[in-house]
């Protein structure tokens, strides 16, 4: 049985796991309409994403992987990165920020309805420096694959992130 102090450490182990670094963190791509939305809702952390969207992060995206917001009918240019926190199912009750509304995180539009919240932290605003993904195509949420780990551009998301995190 552990003492006292053992379970202090062990928590304190866990907690530490928590902060640190992920080491090889994974690369996502997600589509933000024009912008508009996503920047009204940015003082929270927080993006809606679509049902589709969510399958494709629940599957493959972990605590510490980074997130990219592109914009649509721009040729992918890339507006922000932000590490990953978690997925937050809306209206459920079991956290702080699943029962605000559209209208709370500023969002206006036909049409906008979203099940799930991205929360991120560690958002960096890239609209000045015209990153451009190549990405096309209607597929809302997209995984960069760790092995090439480059753009269709020819851009690798790791060196960006790297620059933005040494700054």
């Amino acid at each position: 049985m552990a003492t006292n102090i053992e379970q202090r450490m062990m928590l304190l182990v866990e907690k530490y796991k928590l902060i640190i670094p992920k080491v090889n963190p994974k690369n996502f791509i997600v589509r933000i309409a024009n912008g508009e939305n996503f920047w009204k809702s940015d003082r929270f952390d927080i993006w809606g994403i679509s049902d589709i969207g969510t399958k494709i992060l629940k599957k493959s995206c972990e605590k510490g992987d980074h997130i990219w917001f592109c914009t649509g009918n721009s040729g992918g240019q890339l507006v922000a990165v932000a590490t990953f926190d978690r997925i937050i199912p809306r209206f459920k009750g079991i956290d702080k920020y699943d029962n605000l509304t559209n209208k709370d995180f500023g969002w206006v539009g036909e049409g906008w309805d979203c099940n799930y919240l991205i929360k991120y932290n560690n958002r960096y605003n890239l609209e000045l420096d015209k990153i451009y993904s190549g990405i096309k195509g209607a597929c809302a949420t997209r995984y960069i694959d760790n092995i090439k780990n480059v753009c269709p551009t020819g851009i690798l998301l790791d060196d960006i992130y790297y620059k933005l995190s040494t700054i």
